[in-house]
């Protein structure tokens, strides 16, 4: 069996072993389910030239000892499954367990979950079925519909009040899910009235680029943070234009979904150095000490003019001194150890603070996060709901997709899409089927 050999292969070959190996299948068993569900292989890949690569790799695996991430829960459940004694001393350490997100729990997750508990049902999930975006990688909502099924002495407390978001984008975002009979609960907002949600029609891509980069400068104008200003987008290929026209408009960005921020090598180093400044003493505030090491890092008051590489390394030391300062307002007496001590809590729980700019997301990666105001761009027919959504659960889930984009704002929520892709006119598009019959 022969496939290219080039990156996107390589990833989307990883990317459909993890959806088998999350799914509990074999080589043999991918096939047939792969077939089934439809699954969506691009380029050369077909299901019979994965399952081949699916059945080497487990071998080469096998041959060098080796596991993968899937294989640490596999194998974790096998080994509770099959060794009894383990099993009791687990359970015995473990006795009470909450999950969150329970709508993207995959096949494994839930097995090892089934594991852990035994007989016993001391477990408490969260979910909303109307947040279940993650089909793709194997995540299914079905075990938090049919919870009492499985745990016979279920409690359920339906979590109806939104208290992010205000009335007008409560009540659109209640208008699109109507149509979806797997999530009937329908939220209340807490905020009472705000602005009223726009839709805009621009001519072409690069208007509706242009137009929304002009609005985000006079609400930055009016007040609102960078950072509590996001635009959303289905595919990550549609940041780039809006990269463009706020980087012409000086306006500065942050791409949701680049390197975690505590890999980056510039804040690995501060915290390195600022961890050797635990033993200095002195009575003045630690914010000042914070910001002379980190200029002996090269942080300065003021951004660097020039240089991608510098301007990124600035943003991150800003970033931390910007934490500082946040640190000191909200406890005055805090000292470098408590700053240190928050930062590595923030790296335990893979929260990467963004610099004071506006956030460019696709919807996937907004998941769980939320703005002031929340523009969200490219709402026409073939990116949302996207071209190869082909079956009612798949386009149910672009439906989905909307829901979350649309909740992830406070305050403002501003859609939009272009009637075509050039300025000229060609590559025309239609508006987003999920915006039919939506009373704005």
């Amino acid at each position: 069996c022969r496939v290219p050999n080039d990156k996107d292969t390589i990833r989307d070959l990883s990317a459909e072993i993890e959806w088998a190996k999350v799914n509990i299948l074999s080589p043999d068993s991918y096939r047939e389910k792969a077939l089934e569900v439809r699954r969506d292989l691009s380029g050369e890949l077909t299901v019979e030239k994965v399952s081949k690569v699916f059945e080497a790799y487990l071998t080469r695996m096998d041959e060098a000892h080796a596991m993968d991430f899937e294989d640490v829960l596999l194998l974790t459940t096998a080994m509770l499954e099959n060794y009894p004694e383990m099993a009791a001393t687990v359970r015995k350490q473990y006795r009470h367990f909450t999950v969150d997100e329970f709508q993207d729990v995959s096949p494994v997750q839930f097995e090892l979950l089934s594991q852990w508990l035994g007989e016993r049902d001391d477990v408490c999930v969260v979910g909303d079925p109307a947040q279940t975006i993650y089909s793709f990688s194997g995540a299914t909502s079905k075990y938090l519909i049919n919870f009492a099924s499985h745990f016979a002495r279920t409690q359920d407390f339906q979590l109806s009040h939104s208290y992010r978001s205000t009335e007008p984008i409560v009540a659109l975002a209640n208008q699109v899910l109507a149509k979806d009979a797997t999530s009937p609960i329908r939220l209340k907002s807490t905020r009472g009235k705000g602005p009223a949600v726009t839709l805009t029609a621009y001519s072409s891509d690069e208007e509706e680029a242009k137009q929304i980069g002009k609005q985000i400068a006079e609400l930055i104008a009016s007040g609102i943070t960078p950072r509590e200003i996001a635009v959303l987008y289905r595919i990550n290929s549609q940041s780039e234009i809006f990269e463009a026209e706020l980087g012409a408009l000086g306006i500065p960005v942050s791409l949701r979904g680049a390197e975690r921020f505590f890999e980056r090598p510039e804040v690995k180093n501060a915290l390195l150095n600022l961890r050797a400044g635990l033993h200095v003493k002195g009575d003045r505030p630690f914010v000042e000490t914070v910001r002379d090491i980190l200029g002996s890092l090269g942080w300065k008051p003021k951004e660097p003019d020039s240089g991608r590489s510098a301007r990124e390394t600035w943003e991150s030391l800003n970033t931390i001194v910007e934490l500082a300062d946040e640190l000191q307002a909200k406890d005055p007496s805090a000292q470098l150890p408590d700053f240190v001590k928050s930062l590595d809590l923030r790296n335990e729980m893979e929260f990467a603070p963004s610099a004071n700019a506006i956030t460019l997301a696709s919807i996937h990666s907004a998941k769980g996060l939320e703005w002031e105001a929340v523009f969200v761009a490219g709402l026409s027919e073939g990116l949302l709901p996207i071209s190869h959504a082909n079956t009612p659960n798949e386009f149910n889930e672009e439906r989905r997709l909307l829901y979350v984009a649309m909740t992830r704002a406070k305050t403002q929520l501003r859609l939009s899409w272009s009637k075509s892709r050039h300025t000229d006119g060609k590559g025309y598009r239609e508006q987003s089927t999920l915006l039919r019959d939506l009373t704005f």
